[in-house]
């Protein structure tokens, strides 16, 4: 958690200085982007089941003079399943899925760069999901969704005029209740993302 706030902070932090020109400035465009990475959810509430898999489609507008891109993001994460064994049910498997849907806004920092770090931060539509079956082929799930909150930072960088890669930190957090049990729906994520920018 630690080594993942320093890298943001050095993240926001490079924004600051000089990078090579770009040969365009981006003025009224569209970021989409498909992401791959993990999630981290919080070991406290979702141990052993803490750590996912993550896919994300990020977008973001922004228009003429616009200080500020409007983000809307999803992302879907999943556990590796996990057996556990109970005296009176025998032994049971259980995975973890989760989806977030964020609203907000992105801030991107030199913009006629090729190298242009961001960070956004919004609201989100956060659910888990919980799959469990049994040795005897019983099983079932439950799910609750919650509103919540997120924050990211990061960057891109303009391998053509229109194609990007780059490198997404963020943090969400959501309080759900599943049949009683009360826990924390986001995490940490880290990922790496392709992405194309349409002018």
């Amino acid at each position: 958690m630690k080594i993942k706030a320093l890298l943001l902070s050095m993240i926001i932090a490079v924004s600051f200085f000089a990078a090579p020109k770009a040969s365009y400035a981006l003025d009224d465009y569209w970021n989409v982007s498909i992401l791959l990475g993990s999630k981290e959810m919080d070991e406290s509430d979702w141990e052993p089941l803490e750590s996912h898999g993550e896919f994300g489609l990020m977008t973001d507008y922004k228009g003429t003079g616009w200080p500020l891109s409007m983000a809307i993001d999803l992302y879907v994460s999943a556990s590796d399943e996990k057996t556990f064994y109970d005296s009176s049910v025998g032994y049971f498997d259980v995975s973890v899925t989760t989806s977030e849907l964020n609203f907000g806004v992105r801030k991107h920092f030199a913009e006629d760069q090729r190298f242009r770090p961001f960070v956004g931060g919004g609201i989100g539509l956060m659910t888990v999901e919980i799959d469990t079956e049994s040795q005897y082929g019983y099983g079932g799930d439950e799910s609750d969704t919650a509103l919540g909150v997120w924050l990211d930072g990061g960057f891109s960088f303009s391998v053509t005029e229109t194609f990007n890669i780059g490198l997404r930190l963020g943090y969400s957090s959501a309080d759900v209740d599943i049949n009683g049990y009360e826990a924390d729906a986001g995490g940490t994520h880290l990922g790496f993302f392709l992405g194309w920018t349409l002018l």
